[in-house]
C-alpha cells in the first residue's frame, strides 16, 4: 500500500472522488429531469467534489515542479 501523501495515493483518492461525483451528478441530474428541487444539492456537491479535487492536483504537481 502506498505511503499517506505519494503520488499514487493521490491519484488513487482522486479517481475514486472523481467516481463519486460522477455518480453524484447523474443521479442529481434524473433527480432534476424527475421535477425533485434537491437534485440541484447533488449537482452542487458533485461540483464542489471535484473543485476540491481539481484544485488539490494542481497544488501538488505545483509543489513537485518547484523542487
Amino acid at each position: 500500500m502506498a505511503a499517506h501523501g505519494s503520488d499514487s495515493a493521490m491519484r488513487r483518492n482522486g479517481l475514486l472522488t472523481y467516481t463519486v461525483a460522477a455518480v453524484m451528478l447523474v443521479l442529481g441530474i434524473m433527480m432534476i429531469l424527475n421535477g425533485v428541487a434537491k437534485g440541484w444539492i447533488c449537482v452542487g456537491l458533485a461540483v464542489l467534489c471535484s473543485g476540491f479535487v481539481f484544485v488539490a492536483m494542481r497544488v501538488k504537481n505545483r509543489r513537485d515542479a518547484q523542487r
